[in-house]
């Protein structure tokens, strides 16, 4: 549980990322905070990378849910997590 391996993870779901297997990417940032939640600068951007491909793949409910955990934070992530929930709950509940 180290910043370095937090880092590689992060890595590796970049990666996926990349070569489009949006899927395994997501599973693969997500295991971020379940196996280096001490990895915290790696636990952020891993959160915000999950919130942004739930969102692109039209998961409001999950990407909301992300962003709430996001918003938990301090500075300015966090701040703009609190608008990507704003913003979100309101598209679910026009429904879009």
């Amino acid at each position: 549980n180290t910043e370095t391996n937090a880092q590689i993870q992060f890595d590796l779901a970049e990666c996926y990322e990349r070569t489009g297997d949006m899927a395994r990417a997501l599973e693969e940032y997500l295991k971020v905070e379940y196996r280096y939640p001490a990895g915290e600068f790696w636990l952020m951007r891993a959160r915000t990378k999950c919130a942004e491909l739930f969102e692109t793949e039209g998961d409001l409910e999950k990407a909301c849910k992300m962003y709430e955990k996001l918003s938990e934070g301090t500075g300015k992530e966090a701040d703009q997590a609190k608008e990507k929930v704003r913003q979100l709950k309101e598209r679910i509940r026009r429904g879009s």
